[in-house]
């Protein structure tokens, strides 16, 4: 007698390649494919399945530049079904509420649950790894490791991703890699894309699983096949971004529409990126950019979380750019917990871009012992009367915010500084 899982997974891939007929046939007509996936279903029909197998077939159809779109999967199954229009909205949500294709991992809690939680900004999934190369394979075995080999050159970058399709293989994983300044709230048009090593040069990279194969069934792990090369000097810190498609997912960076509120949305409810913004301190100052992309002036919170470090430490933030209407400044915060947080408020003008000190002072002068890490948060901060203060609340699913007229705050970047040992 054949398990019910098994069961299901053998209706999932005939539904499936029913809809990918469809989208074969013309990746311009979902409607199509829901009709016949539908038509297909024994009664009463599954509206959740036929919107998950349709909403991750044409990935580039309703992803919108931050996320895919469920109000448009509900209209069209509307439309193509003529089904309650309640219904096919609950239907859509259920279906964009779980990633189908690639995930990246945003940290190692990330199941690929939408939108993501937590901290999205030290990813496991990008690697770093010095000068020295490794291969798909290496890197699917450590699976649970993020400590790689320091920045210092002509550096190997690699990334990875885990096929969390429905009951059907992925045939055409790719992967691109990007570089930019360390930073806060950094907006795509200031990422560099990376180029494979020469000769190939490619922009992107097929990923492959630890044999080597680039069909990747459900619950495979990959990595990208040819390691991306990343030329620098070392000098500075740094922020690399992944990104994973598929055949039915570009995902391109360079569609998401610039502004505070659309990084904020593309990094929590894409699932096939990954940012990695962790980095040694090389000096007592580290400088990280601080954006605000948006064209009117704008309220951030911006927090060192602080763990494991020496007793009397002093941390401070701060920010004396002319261009500021007052400066940011935390002042110098003496260390007295193992668990402690310096604030600091920053009013940022339209479409600003500057530099935040983060100044680090040990007892002995010297660096930050192994297991200490100060992870730099910053936080869109929205009052009630804010034009995107409802999304928020609605994102952030802090009903009792609008009651109350409370301010909400939205996380827009994250840079994480370690001990040297946790490299």
């Amino acid at each position: 007698m054949m398990k019910q899982d098994s069961l299901a997974v053998t209706v999932t891939t005939d539904f499936w390649q029913i809809g990918l007929a469809a989208f074969n046939s013309d990746p311009s007509q979902p409607g199509v494919a829901m009709q016949n996936i539908w038509d297909a279903m024994l009664p009463p029909g599954d509206l959740i399945l036929a919107a998950r197998i349709t909403g991750a077939l044409f990935g580039d159809h309703y992803f919108n530049g931050t996320q895919m779109d469920v109000n448009l999967l509900a209209q069209e199954l509307q439309a193509a079904l003529g089904k309650n229009p309640a219904d096919c909205q609950a239907a859509a949500q259920a279906a964009f509420s779980q990633w189908s294709g690639l995930l990246v991992r945003g940290n190692f809690g990330d199941n690929g649950q939408i939108p993501r939680a937590g901290n999205l900004y030290g990813s496991p999934d990008v690697v770093v790894n010095g000068l020295v190369a490794t291969s798909p394979s290496r890197l699917i075995n450590m699976w649970d490791q993020a400590v790689w080999g320091p920045v210092e050159g002509k550096d190997y970058a690699y990334g990875r991703a885990a096929s969390s399709n429905l009951g059907v293989p992925i045939t055409k994983p790719q992967l691109k890699m990007f570089v930019t300044d360390a930073g806060l709230n950094n907006p795509p048009n200031q990422w560099r894309q990376l180029l494979t090593f020469p000769p190939a040069s490619a922009r992107s990279s097929p990923m492959v699983d630890a044999a080597g194969n680039t069909t990747l069934p459900p619950g495979d792990r990959s990595a990208n096949k040819e390691p991306f090369l990343w030329d620098t000097d070392g000098s500075g810190h740094y922020c690399v971004i992944a990104t994973a498609g598929t055949e039915f997912f570009t995902n391109d960076p360079s569609l998401v529409p610039p502004g505070n509120w659309s990084s904020a949305m593309w990094i929590q409810y894409n699932g096939a990126a990954g940012w990695h913004n962790v980095d040694v301190p090389r000096s007592a100052s580290t400088s990280l950019k601080i954006y605000n992309q948006d064209g009117t002036p704008e309220r951030f919170e911006i927090e060192a979380h602080c763990s494991a470090l020496a007793a009397g430490t002093e941390v401070s933030l701060q920010s004396a750019d002319a261009a500021l209407t007052s400066p940011v400044r935390s002042g110098s915060v003496r260390i007295a917990a193992t668990e402690q947080i310096v604030r600091a408020d920053a009013e940022l003008p339209a479409h600003y871009k500057g530099d935040l000190i983060v100044h680090v002072k040990t007892p002995d002068g010297g660096p930050l012992p192994g297991n200490a890490s100060i992870e730099v948060r910053m936080y869109w901060l929205l009052q009630n009367n804010h034009r995107h203060y409802l999304q928020a609340v609605s994102m952030l699913g802090d009903a009792t915010a609008v009651a109350l007229a409370r301010p909400v705050r939205v996380f827009v970047g994250a840079f994480t500084l370690v001990g040297r040992t946790c490299r």
